[in-house]
């Protein structure tokens, strides 16, 4: 997860609130939002191992649809060297 608008206090508040576990970034300089061509809030950006873009979309995502749960799950169970 990347922030480029909060502040450091505001994104651990929220963090905490809604338990997450990933990690958060903070991009404070948006420096990773200019690299992706992030443009507006939310983008949900999926990268693969190759670290290309598997999947992009600028709405919120529902990570327990059957599209995601698929592509999280070929993503998954593919290898490189």
């Amino acid at each position: 997860m990347i922030n480029f608008q909060d502040r450091q206090a505001s994104v651990e508040k929220h963090v905490k609130k809604h338990q997450y576990t990933a990690t958060v970034i903070l991009d404070k300089k948006g420096e990773i939002a200019k690299k992706f061509h992030i443009t507006g809030i939310p983008t949900t950006l999926v990268i693969d191992k190759a670290g290309k873009i598997a999947f992009r979309a600028s709405k919120p995502v529902e990570w327990k649809s059957a599209e995601m749960q698929a592509l999280i799950t070929e993503l998954l169970s593919e290898s490189y060297q």
